[in-house]
């Protein structure tokens, strides 16, 4: 028996060029990665409270109940796989392609079916590895921190769609502080009002017209490494816009901020202003005896 359902995301992630996996390994270590990369997968997906409908191949379809869910789960699948390398004593990289779309679906006791489940499957398609891929109209549905990490990539002919426009959705530092300059604004006379000082144990960056984004987390490449084993790997983003500064975060453990007047703030996938001073903890309350927290201060220029 079959019954309408809400609306939901659908959302594919397809391990990149597994088949090279099976030439290099042999089929019964390759056979042992790639469900080994699909548990990781799914365990993802669970967290953001997604449904795995089922695996196919080196591919699963997992279901969300909204947008942000699903993107919040396809950052963090790439962010697992990255780590996975990293810590891979064999160097057998895998990465994962990843699409997804939000509308209607027709669900039975083992599977759902539809227009969404086509769409988000042509999605996948789209995608290269490390890469996520969704239709504008589903990136409009995103909470603004997600949506502002969303670029234009191409044209695609549906069926029955027409052309629909694709955007990807980015995870990685360099994409993530490229798009985090964008809009940038400027003072009447060419500089910006305020800057902003970032400082982690003996370590300082600022922010100013010059430079406008940064990124913390625990990746080597991220403008101030956190040495805490909850911060994700790219864990916030801080950017100037129009001379104020947004904390971004785009964690799977939140942050928490301390502004100067001493309120605290829990911030998730979402975003908040920085004002006069304050500390920032990534993944762990600020009242922890282990915290070691990022410090902030806005200054004038």
């Amino acid at each position: 028996m079959t019954s309408s359902a809400a609306e939901v995301s659908v959302l594919f992630a397809d391990i990149g060029d597994s088949t090279s996996l099976y030439e290099t390994l042999g089929d019964s270590e390759a056979h042992q990665i790639v469900t080994r990369v699909l548990e990781t997968l799914s365990g993802v997906a669970r967290i953001h409270g997604g449904i795995v409908v089922k695996e196919i191949g080196d591919e699963i379809m997992v279901m969300f109940d909204t947008a942000d869910a699903a993107a919040a789960a396809a950052c963090d699948m790439h962010e697992a796989l990255e780590d996975r390398n990293e810590h891979d004593p064999a160097r057998t990289a895998v990465s994962v392609r990843i699409g997804f779309f939000h509308g209607p679906i027709i669900a039975d006791t083992e599977d759902i079916y539809g227009d969404t489940v086509n769409i988000a499957a042509r999605m996948v398609q789209q995608a290269k590895a490390r890469q996520t891929v969704l239709p504008r109209s589903t990136a409009g549905m995103l909470a603004d921190a997600f949506r502002r990490s969303t670029r234009f990539i191409d044209y695609a002919t549906i069926r029955g769609k027409g052309e629909v426009e694709l955007v990807e959705l980015l995870w990685e530092h360099d994409d993530l502080t490229l798009m985090a300059g964008r809009d940038q604004v400027l003072d009447p006379s060419g500089s910006a009002a305020e800057r902003l000082r970032v400082r982690y144990g003996e370590c300082e960056v600022v922010l100013d017209a010059s430079r406008t984004a940064l990124v913390l987390g625990r990746n080597r490449v991220c403008n101030l490494r956190i040495d805490e084993p909850l911060a994700s790997r790219q864990h916030i983003r801080i950017e100037r816009r129009n001379d104020r500064f947004f904390l971004v975060d785009q964690s799977t453990n939140g942050t928490w901020l301390q502004q100067a007047d001493g309120s605290e703030h829990f911030i998730r996938r979402s975003e908040h202003p920085l004002i006069g001073a304050g500390r920032i903890s990534l993944g762990r309350r600020l009242d922890d005896e282990h915290t070691k927290a990022v410090e902030f201060v806005v200054e004038p220029a």
